[in-house]
């Protein structure tokens, strides 16, 4: 395997700048203080136009809308790969700075915050709502390959971007000579397989959907009910790293659940509750989807 080369095309363009306002005491304490408190709710006011930047008439390589932020203001990133000792992955460390991973704030735009996305050779592995990411080898085909991180905003999944270029990272990952590849092009994010000694083990059955059974979950088990493109259930399932998870989906189309990072699949069969089961070993936050439609289910958030 390869380490990485790195091609960041965007580094920090500099630290926020603030103008203070400088108040001369007059003696009327009083009025100093609330001359102090309107002159930084307006500092602050200004800063927050700034900091969510504007949308710019032109879409990223990725197809994405960019939001514009000035140079001076940006936030910038960097791709970190280290292969794993045992050579079955590597560890991406997504380094941010002048930005945060807010997955608590999803559907909102804010000023620096959001998630990232995550591609090999140009098409979508992940969303990243934290700094980690765990690649298995068998997501990367034989020979040299380039993994790019994005920073996109939580309200559209705009890119953020200065002077008309995404802010974005790229490095080069090499995948083993004639290894077997579980990566699929066809679907924008899918890879097979697992991490071994992290991955949450084999494809996961579905109850009740004609595959091999696993056991009901308990009466208490989070339940994601999807209806017309809507979810009603919890927005994120947490855990503790070692615990067991346990929740169930309900889906009025066939299709399937994907739970990022730990690459289980279950059926869902319309109508019918599904079961889903796993060990969480790997801590981060993931996304849980529908995986034709691309409908956002939850978030797994595993803590140490």
């Amino acid at each position: 395997m390869f380490l990485f080369v790195s091609n960041n095309r965007r580094g920090r363009a500099g630290a926020a700048v603030a103008a203070a306002t400088v108040l001369a005491l007059t003696g009327c304490g009083s009025g100093a203080e609330t001359g102090t408190q309107e002159t930084q709710e307006t500092e602050s006011q200004e800063q927050g136009n700034l900091w969510e930047g504007r949308l710019v008439p032109a879409s990223s390589a990725e197809g994405h809308a960019l939001r514009e932020v000035p140079a001076e203001e940006a936030p910038s990133v960097q791709l970190k790969v280290t292969e794993d000792p045992w050579g079955t992955g590597w560890a991406v460390h997504v380094v941010i700075e002048d930005f945060e991973f807010a997955p608590e704030t999803l559907g909102e735009l804010r000023p620096q915050e959001g998630h990232a996305h995550l591609y090999l050779d140009g098409e979508k592995i992940s969303r990243l709502y934290g700094p980690w990411y765990d690649l298995p080898a068998s997501a990367v085909p034989a020979g040299e390959h380039e993994l790019t991180v994005t920073l996109n905003t939580n309200d559209d999944h705009a890119q953020w971007a200065v002077d008309g270029e995404p802010i974005t990272d790229s490095v080069t990952v090499k995948g083993l000579d004639g290894s077997e590849s579980g990566h699929n092009h066809g679907g924008g994010h899918e890879h097979e397989g697992g991490h071994e000694g992290t991955s949450a083990g084999p494809t996961e059955k579905a109850s009740g959907s004609g595959q091999d059974p696993v056991a009901p979950a308990p009466a208490d088990a989070p339940a994601l009910v999807a209806s017309g493109g809507q979810v009603d259930g919890p927005r994120q399932v947490t855990a503790t790293a070692g615990e067991e998870v346990v929740f169930t989906v309900t889906s009025d189309t066939a299709d399937e659940v994907h739970v990022h990072g730990y690459d289980i699949t279950v059926p869902l069969t319309p109508g019918e509750p599904a079961t889903v089961r796993l060990q969480a070993h790997i801590p981060g936050v993931f996304e849980v989807e529908l995986e034709d439609s691309g409908l956002l289910l939850t978030q797994l958030r595993v803590t140490q």
